[in-house]
């Protein structure tokens, strides 16, 4: 997941996107909806910030995760 990385486009978004990488990957399952909706919320974060190539990539990534 944190391979992800390697498309960010811009430098000062370093830190942010790790901290949300470290939080997907450390609750890879969502069992609650309220999981859910913060995960979709983190995830438009990232989208908001311009990193779409890393957004695309983990939401691509997410969907295979049972």
């Amino acid at each position: 997941m944190f391979g992800l990385l390697r498309h960010l486009k811009k430098p000062e978004n370093l830190n942010e996107v790790t901290n949300i990488l470290i939080y997907f990957d450390s609750n890879r399952q969502t069992l609650t909806e309220g999981e859910m909706e913060y995960k979709q919320k983190m995830l438009g974060k990232i989208k908001g910030m311009g990193e779409n190539k890393i957004y695309d990539l983990l939401l691509k990534e997410l969907n295979n995760i049972p």
